[in-house]
């Protein structure tokens, strides 16, 4: 079975850190490391990549709403979760005309919010 590809995209160092280690004993999960997704055309990049998750800063600029929909029709299995570490909770948006959000984040419900991002590669 084919590991989940995760990129982080525009993440603050810390936050970025944090996550690497809550996912690194994540055996079905691996991380993207190609020196950094650009901010550019992500859907494509995902694509280009075989990315099935995309996690990404509350507020980036990279990932306003008209922005996120033009992501998710390139790349339809694609899963972007949206961190907020101040308020402690994730958002996955997918190409369903929703999103889920995932309060009291802890590392379980990290890997668990990667997963549910990742389920649509298999439909």
């Amino acid at each position: 079975m084919r590991s989940i590809r995760v990129a982080l995209v525009g993440l603050p160092r810390m936050l970025s850190e944090i996550i690497r280690r809550a996912l690194a004993g994540e055996t079905d999960m691996s991380l993207v490391e190609d020196g950094g997704a650009p901010t550019g055309d992500l859907g494509l990049y995902s694509v280009r990549h075989d990315v099935d998750v995309i996690i990404f800063a509350n507020g980036s600029e990279a990932f306003t709403p008209d922005r996120i929909d033009a992501m998710l029709h390139v790349n339809p299995r694609l899963g972007l979760l949206e961190m907020d570490g101040p308020q402690d909770r994730v958002t996955l948006h997918h190409l369903i005309a929703a999103h889920d959000e995932i309060r009291q984040l802890a590392q379980a419900n990290l890997a668990a919010a990667v997963r549910a991002g990742a389920a649509l590669r298999a439909a």
